[in-house]
């Protein structure tokens, strides 16, 4: 029987060594508004010890103005790695989920009236990373949008491409969940996705290289809501990572879906 605990820590760490590079890239910060904030660069930097039980994470900024800021934390396995997932050290009402070779997340586990909510949608592609951040405030309204956009080793070169203005066509493909036990469900086929069947509480935004989320602008108690964000990798392809919470403002579940367009 698959150790589910175990198996999370190692998709989530295994391939980090104690020289790995780390992923570089530039963080920016959007208003709900979809105004930018700020921007700025960062280097993400995941060490691990010979026998992958202990990670150092750091994280290195520069700013616009040139000045520089650092933090680090020790993950050790034996407190972090636990059977609803990863506790990071700074986010201790968080966790870190392997979905797939191409998605992780980190997601509040409870929506609570005086506390902000947030989720991180991680999206992989050849040596690339993008995560999409939404985060609410304790008042449940939309604080801000953050895009990170990395590669490994090294900044990007290229320049991001401008939002789309719309996504439209037929998509066939296959849906993924996991419960917050880490129990993954079987491939569930889905035969007509459509874009305009996005739910009225949700907003499209559009951010640059193709991809996108769906925020509400407020989330209330009492009622179930969803975060969910997408990259469109290709015409024909797409892919979209979704975050459930129940009327009671718990993390329910956590779904990947891989769409291809069929005209």
């Amino acid at each position: 029987m698959v150790d589910l605990q175990e198996q999370n820590w190692i998709n989530l760490f295994g391939k980090y060594e104690s020289d790995s590079p780390g992923w570089f890239g530039t963080w920016t910060t959007y208003s709900p508004e979809k105004e930018v904030l700020k921007t700025f660069q960062g280097v993400r930097c995941f060490q691990a010890n010979s026998d992958k039980t202990v990670v150092t994470h750091s994280n290195n900024y520069t700013f616009s103005d040139g000045s520089t800021s650092s933090k680090s934390w020790t993950l050790e396995k034996e407190s972090c790695s636990q059977p609803d997932g990863l506790i990071h050290p700074a986010l201790p009402s968080m966790r870190a989920i392997y979905l797939s070779p191409d998605a992780t997340a980190v997601v509040s586990q409870k929506r609570e009236s005086d506390q902000s909510l947030g989720t991180e949608l991680f999206f992989y592609y050849e040596d690339r990373r993008t995560s999409i951040v939404q985060l609410y405030n304790e008042q449940g309204q939309l604080e801000k949008i953050v895009q990170i956009s990395e590669k490994w080793g090294q900044f990007p070169e290229d320049k991001p491409t401008e939002p789309l203005t719309q996504l439209s066509g037929n998509w066939k493909g296959e849906k993924r969940t996991i419960t917050p036990d880490l129990k993954s469900s079987e491939p569930e086929k889905i035969e007509d996705f459509s874009f305009d069947k996005t739910s009225d509480k949700n907003q499209l935004v559009s951010l640059p290289d193709g991809f996108f989320c769906y925020p509400q602008k407020s989330i209330k108690l009492g009622e179930a809501f969803q975060i969910k964000a997408g990259q469109l990798v290709s015409e024909r392809e797409y892919r979209q990572i979704t975050v459930e919470y129940d009327s009671s403002g718990n993390f329910v579940a956590l779904s990947f879906e891989v769409l291809h367009r069929q005209n």
